[in-house]
């Protein structure tokens, strides 16, 4: 707004003071509804120069959280694999390799991605650090009672009973004469259900539980 002697001089030279317009809708940033944002957000993970090069967040698995909801499984693991590349290091890149694994699993190939759990665990200086006990269940070098009793709080848990009930479904340590039945079945919707009752209520695996058990409806 004009002060007092702006408006005056304003007038004076026969011109009205003007204010502020407000914007109007149409110059207004139109808003996308949510199934828009989700349905253009981009496969490329987050670039090394907007984080630490070492460190992934929980936030940039979003994405290929979303392939594994529409059952694109190929997508998701090529995003977590592109997650892991970019930042091979860190509690977060575990968790990385792990999803990674799971779609690879759940498509039956499995090569490139045992290569990422062992490149994983060759590098982690700390054998007990999280989430490299459930990683070296994957890799046959743990039990699933020495994976379990390695998580720490309510968080390390969720994830832990979450990846038991996808090895339990789609793996076994006999890989080789893994054979996917009732059996396996009925193990893997055991650790979803618990996961159920465990889990955090923002925790992303207790949402993922729920996944696993509507597809084991099927």
């Amino acid at each position: 707004a004009l002060g007092i002697a702006g408006a005056v001089a304003w007038r004076l030279k026969g011109m009205p003071p003007t204010a502020a317009k407000p914007p109007t809708a149409a110059s207004a940033p139109a808003l996308l509804p949510i199934a828009a944002h989700t349905a253009s957000t981009p496969r490329t993970p987050p670039t090394a120069s907007s984080r630490p090069a070492t460190v992934v967040r929980q936030s940039a698995l979003e994405p290929g959280h979303r392939y594994d909801a529409q059952d694109d499984q190929r997508k998701a693991a090529e995003y977590y694999r592109d997650v892991f590349n970019q930042a091979p290091a860190g509690p977060e890149a575990g968790l990385a390799v792990l999803y990674y694994h799971a779609a690879a699993l759940r498509m039956d190939a499995t090569k490139k991605s045992d290569k990422a759990l062992a490149r994983f665990i060759e590098n982690s200086a700390n054998d007990s650090a999280w989430p490299l006990p459930l990683m070296r269940l994957f890799a046959g070098l743990e039990g699933v009672e020495e994976a379990r009793a390695a998580a720490q709080g309510p968080d390390q848990l969720c994830q832990a009973l979450y990846f038991l009930g996808v090895r339990a479904r789609h793996a076994s340590e006999a890989r080789d004469t893994f054979v996917r039945g009732p059996a396996s079945d009925a193990r893997a919707r055991n650790f979803f259900k618990e996961a159920l009752l465990k889990c955090p209520e923002n925790a992303v695996q207790l949402h993922q539980s729920r996944l696993e058990l509507k597809r084991l409806e099927r």
